[in-house]
Order: C-alpha cells, then sequence, then structure tokens
C-alpha cells in the first residue's frame, strides 16, 4: 500500500550555507529566491525563501535580543544568550503564487534553532494544493521596489509498480524496483533509505534515472565486511523506504546539472546548488522547482 510521504526539512541555515557572501563594492541588492512546489499522492505544498545580496557594510547577522540565564547561586553561574537573524534574509517581501484560475498570498513564518531565525514564506489558508501537470507563477516583490518572477510546471506523477515489487527486499541479492515510463519532461529518481531511525547496511541507496526509457531500477549489492559496527548489531529487519520522484527542470538544473553532481542534498542547503545562477526565476537568482513524487514501503534484510 502507498503511504503519504512526509518531507521534512532543517529549517536552520546559516548565512554561508545560502552561498551568500558580502561583496567589496557598492551594487543594487539582488533578491536570492529558493522556492519549491511538492506534489505527493495525498498531500501538496509549496514554500518560498526570500534571501538577498550584502554590501560590504551590511551586517550578515542582526540582533534581535538577548537574555541573561542563571544555572547556578555563583556570581559566574550564568551565561548570555543571543538571538539573531541573518541578514541575508528579506522580511518584507509580499510572495504570491497563482495559476489561471486563483491567486494565494504567502505569509512569513519564521523558525527559531541554534541562536537563529530563518524565514520561509508559506501559503496560510490552507488551499494551495498544486496538481501534477500544473503550471504555476511566482512574484516577490519588496517594499524598496526590488522584484522577481518566474514560473514552474509540476511534473506529472510518477509510478511505483508497486504491484510487481516483492514484500521483502535484500542487500545479500540485488532486488528490482519497476515503474512506469516518464511521460513528460521530468527526470526521474530512485531513492532508498531505512526509516523509523533504523539502520542497515546497503538499505540507502540513489540513482538517478538518465535513460528516459527505462522502466526498472537494480539495486547494488553493498559489501558489509569492513563496516564500523559489532558483527550482529545491525542484522535485524528494518522498515525501508522506496522512494521515486520526478523533477522539473529547474530543479535539476539547479541541484544536479549545475550543483553538486556528487551528493544531493537538502533543497535549503542552497550553497550545493548553482549558486550565482537563475532558473526559473527572472529578476533575481536561485531557482523556483517543483517535483512530484509516489512511495512505498518494504521489509529490508541487511
Amino acid at each position: 500500500m502507498k503511504h503519504v510521504i512526509i518531507i521534512s526539512f532543517l529549517f536552520f541555515v546559516s548565512c554561508e550555507g545560502w552561498g551568500w557572501q558580502p561583496v567589496d563594492s557598492d551594487h543594487d541588492s539582488t533578491l536570492n529566491i529558493f522556492g519549491l512546489i511538492v506534489s505527493e499522492p495525498d498531500s501538496s505544498y509549496g514554500y518560498i525563501y526570500v534571501h538577498q545580496s550584502l554590501n560590504l557594510q551590511d551586517p550578515e547577522n542582526i540582533l534581535i535580543s538577548s537574555d541573561t540565564v542563571y544555572f547556578g547561586p555563583g556570581p559566574n553561574d550564568f551565561y548570555i544568550n543571543y538571538e539573531y537573524r541573518s541578514g541575508f534574509t528579506v522580511l518584507d517581501a509580499q510572495v504570491t503564487i497563482s495559476n489561471h484560475e486563483k491567486e494565494w498570498v504567502f505569509a512569513n513564518k519564521s523558525n527559531y534553532d541554534w541562536g537563529m531565525y530563518e524565514t520561509k514564506y508559506v501559503d496560510t489558508s490552507g488551499t494551495f494544493q498544486p496538481q501534477p501537470g500544473e503550471t504555476y507563477s511566482l512574484r516577490v516583490e519588496t517594499d524598496d521596489g526590488r522584484m522577481a518572477q518566474g514560473s514552474v510546471t509540476v511534473p506529472l506523477r510518477p509510478n511505483i509498480r508497486e504491484e510487481f515489487v516483492q514484500d521483502t527486499l535484500s542487500n545479500r541479492t540485488p532486488y528490482s524496483i519497476p515503474f512506469d515510463a516518464v511521460e513528460d519532461d521530468g527526470t526521474f529518481r530512485l531513492k532508498t533509505k531505512a526509516i523509523y531511525g533504523n539502520y542497515a547496511c546497503g538499505a540507502n541507496q540513489v540513482h538517478l534515472i538518465a535513460d528516459r526509457t527505462d522502466t526498472v531500477w537494480t539495486s547494488q549489492v553493498s559489501d558489509c565486511s569492513n563496516s564500523w559496527w559489532d558483527e550482529g548489531e545491525y542484522e535485524d529487519a528494518i522498515q525501508l523506504e522506496v522512494l521515486l520522484e520526478s523533477m522539473d527542470s529547474h530543479y535539476y538544473d539547479y541541484f544536479i546539472e549545475y550543483g553538486n553532481k556528487n551528493e544531493f542534498i537538502s533543497f535549503i542547503m542552497g550553497s550545493e546548488g548553482a549558486t550565482g545562477r537563475s532558473f526559473g526565476i527572472e529578476g533575481g537568482y536561485g531557482v523556483f522547482g517543483a517535483i512530484a513524487t509516489d512511495k512505498i514501503e518494504r521489509i529490508f534484510v541487511p
């Protein structure tokens, strides 16, 4: 049975994590947009990060507040807790996403972690439910007159042929995951990983489906003879997630074609993307991309 996909993102990002550094001369500050639309079998959503470049004199971190925290009776039993927000973050943007029928206003939502506030823009009405095959337009405006915009078409949903996937998979012999061929301009990527905090040798694999005519992925058997854990420590069967993603061209180009080809990391960790380029964005840097997904779960034996 197919399950709802829950994609979690780590919402603290340092200034350097976005790939931006202050410039050493005066210039017009440029918007840097990271936008993603996700279409899952039973859930769809989107979010936008709005950042900017800085001049040399602009602070990278802006102090919001400080608080003295006491942990003992002694005169030195305290520390000062500082809370900052990134100077790269744009807090006053007006962000909208629209299709041919409706417009959604995305509101600023801040998240605090590790002494830093990070801000993203999300739909708070609960009505933004992007659909595969639909085209969506993004518009970002700031109070000082800057504007960036873009559009993206959500890929058609991929389909894992679940009925042909055996109930128990193993690292001991290769196993195959069949799926329907891509029907649009999306690029497939198949990932397997242990879930619920478990670990098993050979469980985590990632494969880009480069040939558009491919309809079967076969796993690689991992050599676990030199693993760091004690013999028998991770031999129990676990739950395995099999995820098939279809990426639109903006998403693919930013992170894979012109980003780090050796390791695909979280979307919001923009330093691994094509920093200084624009994909699906006009009037700024960054990316406005989309993915559609399918997922199944199986038992995995190391």
